[in-house]
């Protein structure tokens, strides 16, 4: 989940994350096949994913419904998978997301002027 403290936070500004991103993108075969700026998108047009202010941001299933069509979206076929190759390109899409937004975070803390400066 993403924690937005503000409204221009919530907007995610992709020419900031590249080169945080580019560093990250060296570990798994899914950074060279997963189009990062898609990534966001979807995940961006899906607000029950990172928008705390929802009633449904609790509700567990609509979150694992709203993945399932990321998952569904960034490959072709997932529904056609064994259950296990569906959950392992889940749980390496989440992760990357999770990535992605730690490095967006990572870059407003960088960014933000040090108290007294």
């Amino acid at each position: 989940t993403v924690n937005m403290s503000s409204e221009e936070e919530s907007e995610i500004d992709i020419s900031n994350l590249t080169s945080e991103i580019d560093v990250e993108q060296n570990s798994s075969q899914l950074d060279t096949e997963l189009d990062i700026e898609l990534l966001i998108s979807l995940v961006e047009s899906r607000p029950i994913l990172w928008d705390k202010t929802l009633d449904k941001f609790s509700d567990r299933n609509e979150k694992r419904k709203a993945w399932r069509e990321v998952f569904g979206l960034t490959n072709p076929g997932f529904e056609k998978l064994e259950i296990k190759d569906q959950k392992l390109i889940g749980d390496n899409i989440e992760k990357k997301w999770k990535h992605i937004k730690d490095a967006y975070f990572r870059t407003i803390k960088e960014n933000k002027p040090k108290s007294g400066d």
